[in-house]
Protein backbone atom coordinates (compact mmCIF):
# COMPACT_ATOMS: atom_id res chain seq x y z
CA UNK A 1 0.00 0.00 0.00
CA UNK A 2 3.32 2.71 1.28
CA UNK A 3 4.35 1.45 -2.44
CA UNK A 4 1.41 2.59 -4.59
CA UNK A 5 0.79 5.68 -2.39
CA UNK A 6 4.40 6.25 -3.11
CA UNK A 7 3.93 5.61 -7.35
CA UNK A 8 0.94 8.18 -6.97
CA UNK A 9 2.77 11.23 -5.17
CA UNK A 10 5.32 10.57 -7.81
CA UNK A 11 2.87 10.24 -10.48
CA UNK A 12 0.08 13.59 -9.74
CA UNK A 13 4.08 15.69 -8.88
CA UNK A 14 5.74 14.71 -12.60
CA UNK A 15 1.87 15.55 -13.82
CA UNK A 16 1.95 18.81 -12.02
CA UNK A 17 5.73 19.61 -13.35
CA UNK A 18 4.64 18.97 -16.89
CA UNK A 19 1.43 20.85 -16.36
CA UNK A 20 3.75 24.33 -14.96
CA UNK A 21 6.51 23.68 -17.60
CA UNK A 22 3.81 23.88 -20.79
CA UNK A 23 1.69 26.20 -22.81
CA UNK A 24 -1.57 24.92 -20.79
CA UNK A 25 -0.63 26.89 -18.25
CA UNK A 26 -1.79 30.43 -17.99
CA UNK A 27 -0.41 32.54 -15.38
CA UNK A 28 -2.78 35.54 -14.32
CA UNK A 29 -1.90 38.70 -12.21
CA UNK A 30 -4.26 41.54 -11.27
CA UNK A 31 -4.47 44.96 -10.80
CA UNK A 32 -7.63 47.07 -10.00
CA UNK A 33 -10.14 46.24 -12.78
CA UNK A 34 -7.48 44.59 -14.71
CA UNK A 35 -5.96 40.95 -15.57
CA UNK A 36 -2.80 40.14 -17.12
CA UNK A 37 -3.09 36.70 -18.97
CA UNK A 38 -0.39 34.27 -19.46
CA UNK A 39 2.78 37.08 -20.25
CA UNK A 40 5.18 35.51 -22.40
CA UNK A 41 8.26 36.64 -24.11
CA UNK A 42 10.38 34.55 -26.85
CA UNK A 43 13.97 33.41 -25.78
CA UNK A 44 16.28 36.48 -28.15
CA UNK A 45 17.58 33.85 -31.04
CA UNK A 46 21.38 33.89 -31.99
CA UNK A 47 22.81 35.52 -28.89
CA UNK A 48 20.66 38.58 -29.32
CA UNK A 49 19.35 40.92 -26.73
CA UNK A 50 16.42 41.76 -28.20
CA UNK A 51 12.67 40.14 -28.14
CA UNK A 52 9.24 40.32 -28.65
CA UNK A 53 6.55 39.50 -25.77
CA UNK A 54 2.87 38.66 -25.79
CA UNK A 55 -0.01 38.57 -23.57
CA UNK A 56 -4.11 39.40 -23.59
CA UNK A 57 -4.99 42.36 -21.04
CA UNK A 58 -9.09 41.98 -19.76
CA UNK A 59 -10.71 45.09 -18.27
CA UNK A 60 -14.07 44.15 -16.11
CA UNK A 61 -14.64 47.80 -15.10
CA UNK A 62 -16.88 50.24 -16.77
CA UNK A 63 -14.24 52.49 -17.92
CA UNK A 64 -11.45 52.06 -20.67
CA UNK A 65 -8.28 51.89 -18.93
CA UNK A 66 -4.52 52.65 -21.00
CA UNK A 67 -1.59 50.26 -20.53
CA UNK A 68 0.51 53.59 -20.72
CA UNK A 69 4.38 52.01 -19.76
CA UNK A 70 6.04 48.78 -19.36
CA UNK A 71 9.67 48.08 -17.67
CA UNK A 72 11.76 45.13 -16.45
CA UNK A 73 14.70 45.38 -14.14
CA UNK A 74 15.77 42.69 -16.80
CA UNK A 75 16.08 44.77 -20.10
CA UNK A 76 17.41 48.59 -20.54
CA UNK A 77 13.76 49.27 -21.78
CA UNK A 78 11.16 47.84 -22.97
CA UNK A 79 9.01 49.35 -25.67
CA UNK A 80 5.06 48.98 -27.04
CA UNK A 81 5.11 48.04 -30.51
CA UNK A 82 2.55 47.29 -32.94
CA UNK A 83 3.24 45.71 -36.07
CA UNK A 84 0.70 45.86 -39.13
CA UNK A 85 0.67 46.38 -43.11
CA UNK A 86 2.30 49.34 -44.06
CA UNK A 87 3.05 50.73 -47.86
CA UNK A 88 2.74 48.29 -50.47
CA UNK A 89 1.58 45.82 -48.17
CA UNK A 90 4.97 45.59 -46.10
CA UNK A 91 4.47 44.69 -42.36
CA UNK A 92 5.93 47.65 -40.44
CA UNK A 93 6.95 47.76 -36.81
CA UNK A 94 6.20 50.82 -34.68
CA UNK A 95 6.59 51.87 -30.89
CA UNK A 96 2.90 53.43 -29.58
CA UNK A 97 4.38 56.40 -27.36
CA UNK A 98 0.57 56.90 -26.16
CA UNK A 99 0.17 53.00 -25.13
CA UNK A 100 -2.93 50.81 -25.64
CA UNK A 101 -6.48 51.33 -24.78
CA UNK A 102 -8.47 48.33 -23.03
CA UNK A 103 -11.85 49.35 -23.50
CA UNK A 104 -14.13 48.62 -20.64
CA UNK A 105 -15.60 45.10 -20.43
CA UNK A 106 -13.34 44.08 -23.42
CA UNK A 107 -9.37 42.78 -24.21
CA UNK A 108 -6.64 43.08 -25.91
CA UNK A 109 -4.31 40.66 -26.85
CA UNK A 110 -0.53 40.82 -27.53
CA UNK A 111 0.46 38.36 -30.25
CA UNK A 112 2.74 37.67 -33.65
CA UNK A 113 2.07 39.92 -36.10
CA UNK A 114 0.19 42.54 -33.88
CA UNK A 115 0.67 44.31 -30.59
CA UNK A 116 3.92 43.31 -28.67
CA UNK A 117 6.03 44.36 -26.05
CA UNK A 118 9.65 44.95 -27.00
CA UNK A 119 12.13 43.56 -24.62
CA UNK A 120 15.65 46.18 -25.67
CA UNK A 121 19.15 44.80 -24.07
CA UNK A 122 18.03 42.53 -22.35
CA UNK A 123 21.00 41.58 -19.68
CA UNK A 124 20.88 38.28 -18.23
CA UNK A 125 20.25 34.75 -20.22
CA UNK A 126 16.52 34.24 -20.78
CA UNK A 127 16.08 30.81 -21.51
CA UNK A 128 12.74 28.69 -22.44
CA UNK A 129 11.16 28.13 -19.22
CA UNK A 130 12.86 30.99 -17.16
CA UNK A 131 11.18 34.09 -16.64
CA UNK A 132 11.55 37.82 -15.91
CA UNK A 133 9.55 40.25 -13.62
CA UNK A 134 7.89 43.18 -15.91
CA UNK A 135 6.16 45.76 -14.59
CA UNK A 136 3.23 47.09 -16.32
CA UNK A 137 1.58 50.61 -15.58
CA UNK A 138 -2.30 51.51 -16.11
CA UNK A 139 -3.47 55.33 -16.90
CA UNK A 140 -6.31 54.02 -13.94
CA UNK A 141 -5.46 50.53 -12.61
CA UNK A 142 -1.91 51.54 -11.51
CA UNK A 143 1.14 49.48 -11.84
CA UNK A 144 0.97 45.72 -11.63
CA UNK A 145 4.52 43.21 -11.60
CA UNK A 146 4.07 40.12 -13.31
CA UNK A 147 6.11 37.22 -14.63
CA UNK A 148 6.97 36.87 -18.14
CA UNK A 149 7.47 33.45 -19.09
CA UNK A 150 9.92 32.38 -21.70
CA UNK A 151 8.77 30.39 -24.26
CA UNK A 152 10.00 28.99 -27.44
CA UNK A 153 8.60 30.96 -30.66
CA UNK A 154 5.05 30.22 -31.94
CA UNK A 155 5.20 29.25 -35.29
CA UNK A 156 3.33 32.30 -36.38
CA UNK A 157 5.87 34.10 -35.36
CA UNK A 158 8.98 34.55 -37.41
CA UNK A 159 9.91 37.65 -36.16
CA UNK A 160 10.76 36.79 -32.18
CA UNK A 161 14.13 39.17 -32.45
CA UNK A 162 13.28 41.64 -34.49
CA UNK A 163 16.84 41.39 -36.07
CA UNK A 164 15.86 43.02 -38.89
CA UNK A 165 14.41 46.41 -37.55
CA UNK A 166 17.46 49.09 -38.05
CA UNK A 167 16.20 51.48 -34.94
CA UNK A 168 16.95 48.32 -32.47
Amino acid sequence: MRLLIAAIVGLATASATELFASRAYAHEFAVGSILVVHPTMNPPPGGRTTTAGYMVLRNSGDAPDRLVSASSPAAARVEIHETRAGAGGMMEMRKLDTGVVVPAGGEVRFAPGGLHLMFIELNRPTPAGGSIPVTLTFERAGAVEVQAVTERPRAADDHGGHGGHAHH
